[in-house]
Order: C-alpha cells, then sequence, then structure tokens
C-alpha cells in the first residue's frame, strides 16, 4: 500500500494525498446559520443506512466515511471445517452484522446448528441480518440486555451479552461448547468469561478488517465540511475504528486539528475512552441505537 512520511518515517496504510483545500480549515468551527447539520458517519460500507435515514428525517445530511475495509480471509478452508462441526456449538456468538455475512457465506448446503442452540448478535441490526439466514431452524436468538426493560436501554457489549446467557442458558455453562465469529483481531473478552464459566470456547475470523486510505473524493468532502464551519458531528462505534478515523486524518494536520475539535458521538464508554485518548475533546456519550444517536447529534449540532 501506499505509506505517507510522518516525522521521517513511512507509516502504511496512509493516503499521501493532501488537499490544497485543508489549508482552508478553520480548527475551531462554530455553528452557521444552517438549522441543521451533517453527521459523518463511520461504520463499515453498508451499515450507515438506518442512521442516516433516522437523521434525515430530523433534517441532517449524511456524509459516508467508513473507516474499515472488509476482506475475506486469506484460508476460507478454515471455516468450512468449522461449518463441518457446526451442530456441536451449544453458543454460536456472532460479533458483528459482517461476521454473520461471511460465515454464511461458507455454508454448505444441509450444514445445521445443533436444535435448540442459542445464536448471540449483538443488536437489533445483526439480528436483522441473521433472521434469513435462519430460517425456521429450531435455534433460539439472543441479544445484549434482552432481558431488561424498554425503559432501560442496554449496553451492547460483550459484558451485558454475558449477563443475558447466565438467565437463557439451559442448565449453565459448564461442559457446553461456543463458537465465536468474529473479524481478525478485537476483543477475546468474552471468550476469556465463557472459559472462566465452563464452557470450551473456540473463535474463527471470517473476515479482516483494514483501514482505508483516505480518498481524494472523501478527503474534498471533509475538507468542505470544514471550511464551511457548519454544525458537524462524527458517528464512531468502536474504539478501533476510533484510531483508524485519527490514521486516515493524519496526513492533513489542519484537517485533523478541526476533527479532534468537532464532536465526536460515541456509543460506549470504552469508545468515548479511547477517543479521548487519541485527542478528540467533544466526546458525547449515546445509548447505542439510532433513535438516541440521533438525539445526542441534535443536541451537538
Amino acid at each position: 500500500r501506499p505509506a505517507a512520511r510522518r516525522g521521517g518515517r513511512l507509516k502504511p496504510g496512509v493516503s499521501t494525498r493532501r488537499s490544497a483545500r485543508c489549508d482552508d480549515v478553520n480548527p475551531d468551527p462554530s455553528p452557521g446559520t444552517a438549522a441543521r447539520g451533517t453527521a459523518i458517519i463511520t461504520r463499515p460500507t453498508g451499515q450507515s443506512g438506518s442512521l442516516a435515514a433516522a437523521l434525515g428525517q430530523r433534517g441532517f445530511a449524511s456524509l459516508l466515511l467508513p473507516v474499515f475495509d472488509i476482506a475475506p480471509v486469506t484460508r476460507p478452508a478454515l471455516v468450512q471445517r468449522v461449518w463441518a462441526r457446526s451442530a456441536e456449538f451449544d453458543l454460536i456468538h456472532f460479533a458483528s452484522a459482517n461476521a454473520i455475512k461471511h460465515f454464511f457465506a461458507h455454508r454448505p448446503p444441509g450444514q445445521a446448528f445443533k436444535p435448540g442452540a442459542l445464536i448471540a448478535v449483538m443488536g437489533p441490526g445483526s439480528r436483522a441480518v441473521v433472521t434469513p439466514f435462519l430460517g425456521d431452524a429450531p435455534v433460539q436468538i439472543v441479544t445484549p440486555g434482552q432481558e431488561l426493560a424498554p425503559a432501560q436501554p442496554a449496553a451492547l457489549d460483550s459484558e451485558t451479552l454475558m449477563v443475558t446467557l447466565e438467565t437463557v442458558l439451559p442448565g449453565g455453562f459448564v461442559g457446553k461448547r461456543a463458537l465465536l465469529v468474529k473479524g481478525d483481531g478485537g476483543r477475546d473478552w468474552l471468550a476469556r468469561a465463557l472459559t472462566e464459566a465452563g464452557m470450551q470456547a473456540e473463535g474463527i475470523a471470517v473476515y479482516r478488517r483494514l483501514c482505508p486510505l483516505m480518498t481524494p473524493a472523501q478527503a474534498d468532502s471533509l475538507c468542505a465540511r470544514a471550511a464551511a464551519a457548519e454544525p458537524t458531528a462524527f458517528v464512531v462505534t468502536s474504539s478501533e475504528g476510533a484510531q483508524n478515523l485519527v490514521t486516515m486524518l493524519a496526513p492533513e494536520a489542519a484537517l485533523m486539528a478541526w476533527a479532534l475539535a468537532t464532536p465526536v458521538v460515541v456509543t460506549h464508554a470504552r469508545v468515548a475512552q479511547r477517543a479521548r485518548t487519541l485527542g478528540f475533546t467533544r466526546v458525547l456519550l449515546s445509548a447505542p441505537n439510532d433513535d438516541a444517536v440521533v438525539r445526542t447529534i441534535e443536541s451537538a449540532c
């Protein structure tokens, strides 16, 4: 991949392009005359539609800036071998919608899960993705915090999921088997927690997450937003996403300064902490659903 020179060293995975328009960036923008503003959504490609639609209904524009490139694994045979044992697992956990799509892309004809198995996904978006793949299979879909009342929005994380599993896993954890389907890297907290609870947990990476290069069109769009000094907020939903955003912006010093001073809406306390560590000064924590994110953006803009 091309590399950008920073401090005399080459940093892989960062665009070498520099936009002249970024010289016009105001690093401390103030709201302009527009009643509404723009949300810069950093979710992976194909996962921003519902949020963009909700924002549009409230008068906000959306600028899509995916901070992950999703790529297939280099050894798909490993995924196919796991599929051959799919009926062995009492719990199958999908870390993301991409994990669902890439895992089922390797499904052999007729291969099924164990009857009564729990299919754990991390929120309503992933539930909607996995449901068509499961059809009428005799399995149960589980989401973090599903046992809570609607007035108590749950954190969509592994810690909350573990509490939920304690209430729905028949007979408890001991002696059962779990398959954790995910992308490469990421947290391994859930695997450790399940193992400590007595399960046999194994993981399989079904896709790779890469930090993309900033395209010329993306750089121009961001620079135009910054120069306009109109209400803008970033939406960042993972710690790795926050890091990738900074990596993508790094070659553009003025654009980076503007971004770090722009509100960034995050959906977990862990992501908020990472964003502050990276230098973002206006970090706003939201519940992990589209309506809450929209309300938080409204408060920021």
